[in-house]
């Protein structure tokens, strides 16, 4: 958890999460520390990406769209090599111990 000062402190925390009806969305909890029951802000990527959109068509900031899709595109290949690294290594081991089925 990240704490930000605003003349007092505050905790902050944030996740990318899957929803089954809003697909990827960003969870972020924002409060006072020690606070119980920080407040919670969902933002859907639908939303977030469509903000970007609108933000670059009123700027006329096309090179700033490229930017960004450039910067999707390559956190996204990331993520899809992180997670076939990690189907590998499990289907080495399954092979390795003789387990079938899947181990995730």
């Amino acid at each position: 958890m990240k704490e930000i000062s605003l003349g007092f402190s505050v905790e902050f925390e944030h996740y990318l999460e899957f929803d089954e009806s809003d697909g990827l969305i960003l969870q972020a909890f924002l409060g006072e520390v020690q606070a119980d029951d920080p407040a919670e802000i969902t933002i859907t990527m639908n939303d977030l990406v469509d903000d970007i959109i609108a933000e670059g068509k009123d700027q006329f900031d096309y090179q700033y769209l490229y930017n960004i899709a450039h910067e999707f595109n390559r956190y996204s290949e990331l993520a899809r090599q992180a997670a076939q690294i990690m189907e590998d290594d499990m289907n080495v081991v399954s092979d390795l111990f003789g387990i079938s089925g899947d181990l995730g």
